[in-house]
């Protein structure tokens, strides 16, 4: 999954820093740089990844999530495997 938005994006020296817990861009009392890095440990936590970089199509920053397929067995109304998983677009998110 990709969400990318049309801001400043984030620059190239600190892609390897916003996901340090603490780690924040903004003044002392506003923001407390801990939401990134909720969001790495809850994608890790699923044997997943997240990434970040410029989105060529919007021209800000562009955060890729990767997560595994698992098939759930027994607790899925329809089995993973019978489904025909496709799709793109875009969401605006306000």
């Amino acid at each position: 999954m990709t969400v990318s938005d049309n801001g400043l994006g984030v620059a190239e020296a600190l892609q390897s820093k916003i996901f340090d817990q603490f780690f924040t861009t903004r003044p002392a009392g506003i923001g407390t740089g801990l939401g990134l890095n909720l969001c790495e440990q809850i994608i890790n936590s699923h044997g997943g990844t997240i990434a970040v970089d410029h989105s060529p199509t919007l021209g800000g920053a562009r955060f890729l999530v990767l997560l595994p397929v698992q098939d759930a067995g027994d607790h899925c109304v329809t089995p993973l495997a019978t489904l025909a998983w496709q799709g793109s677009g875009s969401f605006i998110v306000g």
